[in-house]
């Protein structure tokens, strides 16, 4: 059973993907452009949906900088089935480290 972080970025990579493939007016679309790049005040809390897309999008592509500059990932977005084959292949990557890793527990029970 994947755990729930797998969940979570589904649904950024979906929501990113929404984003960019909906029509030029679309206020998400104007607004995932907008980042600002200033420190937030003290006491308030270190996360943002910036942060949190680009985990998102680091933890399915790990190529994109640590900064996740718009530059970096928005060409992967422009065709749609590449974006859903980049998800797959993350997806096809996750399995195949879930099997191996029941076959590493299944020899070290033995």
């Amino acid at each position: 059973m994947p755990e729930i972080n797998f969940f979570i970025t589904r649904q950024t990579w979906t929501y990113i993907g929404k984003i960019i493939h909906a029509s030029e007016y679309s206020i998400p679309k104007k607004l995932i452009r907008a980042w600002i790049h200033c420190p937030k005040k003290a006491g308030h809390p270190q996360s943002s949906s910036k942060k949190h897309f680009v985990t998102a999008l680091k933890i399915v592509s790990p190529e994109i900088g640590k900064q996740g500059r718009f530059q970096e990932w928005y060409g992967l977005t422009h065709d749609e089935s590449t974006w859903k084959e980049i998800f797959n292949s993350y997806l096809k990557k996750i399995q195949n480290n879930e099997v191996t890793e029941e076959m590493q527990d299944s020899m070290t029970a033995l």
